[in-house]
């Protein structure tokens, strides 16, 4: 049995719902981590099948294992939690649908204290559900230690489709989270990952990629996270963006030009999210009348259309343009399915 020793090194904060096909897989590639200088912090967060039993089990049988049960609060409660709890000097977050090797922390854990880091962000692999690796191109963020604003590259990694705004590839230093008063935004049931990064970026200055891909991200459609269709996604992305647009101006004092782009950026692809997320798997009239109401107002404004017009160029933008030039927003929604107009500036 390990425990964690007086360095109190490393704690993995791992939280759990309804992940039974997959949590033992995931906990036995921790158990296997090179050094016993860690503790693993199950956070149950009133699983409905026997994830919990599964997470007292491993806990019976390991000190260096701690189960945590609370009512279903959501992943950024639970992982509050398991901040609370932590005695590491370093956290980790571990999606427990996932797994590594026994490198994986080994190698971070090491370029962290030899240079001294604030974060660090390891390379991944995806795995579809037939077990399948997908290659993950990330040659841009391969720079990020080199980046005088590692803010921007790190929003604009994101909307790049690439895995930036998440936590399970990082390592984090404690000192900083609590000096800082950083913890997941329990309101927010998508992106909290991205907000929490954001917020912890901006008290860091020494930064650092670390190529490899001993962290397996598993793409499990059967999940919850893997559903189809996403309720309430227009209330939720509206207060997700609002809080990115008050994370960006507090990291700067003002919103400048960059931010402003960024936060454009980010609206024309919410939108677009949005819009094919009802268009395609739900077509209710009520949902469509909320989008015609909302989406203009608050994603789809002017600013937004011209900074896409300016990230791109073919054919469909071309059109976009012309349409955008004689003030032809209604078509311009039309192309996404809805007929709503924009806010005036």
């Amino acid at each position: 049995m390990g425990n964690i020793g007086e360095k109190n090194t490393l704690s993995i904060i791992v939280p759990v719902y309804n992940v039974e096909r997959f949590l033992k897989r995931g906990i036995d590639s921790l158990i296997h981590f090179e050094t016993n200088d860690f503790e693993i912090i199950l956070v149950d967060d009133g699983s409905e099948d026997n994830s919990g039993l599964i997470c007292d089990e491993y806990a019976n049988d390991y000190k260096n294992i701690h189960a945590i049960h609370q009512k279903n609060r959501g992943v950024s409660s639970a992982r509050n939690i398991g901040l609370k709890n932590a005695k590491g000097k370093y956290i980790a977050f571990f999606d427990p649908d996932d797994y590594i090797s026994e490198t994986f922390y080994s190698r971070m854990l090491q370029e962290m204290q030899l240079k001294n880091l604030d974060i660090i962000f390891s390379g991944y692999v995806l795995e579809n559900n037939e077990g399948e690796a997908i290659p993950v191109n990330e040659e841009k963020i391969k720079h990020i230690s080199d980046c005088k604003e590692p803010k921007c590259l790190f929003v604009e990694a994101d909307l790049s489709s690439m895995s930036m705004g998440v936590v399970w590839r990082s390592l984090f230093r404690k000192d900083i989270i609590l000096k800082n008063h950083i913890f997941f935004d329990e309101e927010l049931t998508l992106n909290e990952d991205q907000i929490f990064l954001l917020e912890y970026i901006k008290h860091c200055t020494y930064i650092e990629f670390l190529e490899g891909n001993n962290y397996h991200y598993c793409l499990n459609t059967g999940s919850a996270t893997g559903k189809l269709y996403k309720e309430n996604l227009l209330q939720e992305r509206l207060k997700y963006v609002q809080k990115m647009e008050k994370v960006l101006e507090d990291s700067s004092k003002m919103i400048d030009k960059k931010n402003e782009m960024i936060i454009n950026r980010i609206k024309y692809k919410t939108a677009k999210e949005i819009v094919s997320n009802e268009l395609k798997y739900n077509r209710g009239e009520k949902n469509f009348e909320e989008l015609k109401k909302y989406i203009g107002t608050y994603f789809l404004t002017k600013n937004a259309i011209k900074q896409s017009i300016s990230d791109h160029s073919g054919l469909k933008t071309k059109i976009i343009l012309l349409l955008a030039k004689f003030n032809c927003y209604n078509a311009l929604y039309f192309l996404y399915g809805i007929k709503a107009g924009v806010e005036e500036e």
